[in-house]
């Protein structure tokens, strides 16, 4: 069992994964002791799975395309595989099966457009037997929000945004080197960022900063189980007869604590919400509050459950 101040330490680390240990037992009153403690338990509890970078992948002139799968007549061991396979593919930044209407769903990396064809070729011809119907769709807009559930308050960050414009800023091999290191371990120190690419503490405690100022590295997360915490994460999706409450919806999933993403795409869904919730009735507490304030705005909707989550990596290449 985790208690109140396990779920303020989850929560300064979802803010910032890479303050360090001595600004957060400051903030909650504690010692540095109390807190790398505490760290260190939750990670053997495996409640805590990593500790990653938030990278804005469209500064660098990426595309996200999602796809969605529905399986048909497929064994549990070929569908282990394929999942195996999905795992591999380095093009792939975030991969989770779900429950509901879809069966898997999973996002591609791209520098061009043209370049998704092929990894989505490769796919199909080894499973297309498997499969009954997709849906492919291009990321517009992605807003992550502090996890504000964890302490039972209403959100008032607005997070981080990604995704929501192409510019290709350069960069050259050493910031290339650190987006690598740091983007699966955010905590990684600058003494061994140094030593992985031969340089020194200062030069890569200023790269980092640029990168920062760039808006190239937007936050630092940690990947919980949610399940050992007691959650649920659902997605919903908005078809909308118009536009124009988009700002208010945006607000209303802003303050609400359990709503971690938005999401807005090109050629699917209008407007996605992502929710962590205990289980399926505060799920709909959650989506019939959306729905009283904006009932006239939404054509329709559907929902899944996300079962697991297998990969999530804000910037694979």
């Amino acid at each position: 069992m985790i208690d109140k101040l396990d779920r303020k330490v989850l929560y300064e680390l979802d803010n910032n994964a890479r303050q360090p240990i001595s600004r957060i037992a400051k903030k909650l009153g504690t010692s540095k002791q109390v807190i790398k403690y505490r760290i260190n338990r939750l990670l053997k509890m495996g409640i805590i799975k990593s500790f990653y970078t938030v990278i804005d992948h469209s500064k660098l002139g990426h595309f996200s395309f999602r796809v969605y799968i529905k399986l048909r007549n497929i064994s549990p061991e070929k569908q282990q595989e394929m999942i195996d396979y999905l795992k591999s593919q380095k093009d792939i930044w975030w991969f989770v099966t779900v429950d509901g209407d879809w069966d898997i769903d999973f996002v591609i990396l791209v520098k061009d457009i043209f370049d998704y064809y092929p990894i989505w070729e490769n796919f199909i011809n080894r499973y297309r037997k498997f499969i009954h119907r997709s849906e492919t769709v291009i990321y517009s807009h992605i807003q992550g929000f502090p996890k504000s559930y964890l302490i039972g308050q209403e959100n008032e960050s607005e997070g981080f945004l990604i995704s929501s414009k192409r510019e290709e800023i350069i960069i050259d091999e050493l910031d290339l080197k650190i987006l690598r290191l740091i983007v699966n371990d955010c905590r990684i120190n600058l003494v061994k960022l140094a030593e992985a690419t031969n340089t020194d503490v200062r030069t890569i405690k200023n790269r980092i900063k640029q990168l920062e100022n760039k808006k190239i590295i937007v936050g630092y997360r940690i990947a919980l189980d949610l399940s050992k915490l007691g959650y649920q994460y659902y997605k919903v999706l908005f078809y909308l007869n118009n536009i124009k409450n988009i700002d208010k919806m945006k607000t209303f999933a802003l303050m609400h604590p359990n709503i971690v993403f938005i999401n807005k795409t090109i050629g699917g869904a209008d407007f996605e919400l992502e929710f962590h919730v205990t289980n399926i009735e505060e799920f709909y507490k959650v989506l019939n509050e959306f729905k009283r304030l904006f009932h006239k705005d939404i054509d329709y909707w559907y929902y899944f459950r996300v079962m697991e989550e297998y990969k999530m990596i804000y910037y694979p290449v």
